[in-house]
């Protein structure tokens, strides 16, 4: 893995936890289909 790759994976990794620390913090309900890992 070259070093812009890796730079390129940790703002994913960076926009995620973001992401998921916004919907805590407001407290969103999951959606129905994704509940269970999203696989039917």
């Amino acid at each position: 893995m070259t070093d812009e790759m890796l730079m390129e994976l940790m703002a994913i990794v960076g926009m995620a936890n973001k992401t998921n620390a916004l919907a805590n913090g407001l407290q969103i309900e999951i959606d129905e289909p994704y509940k269970n890992g999203g696989l039917q």
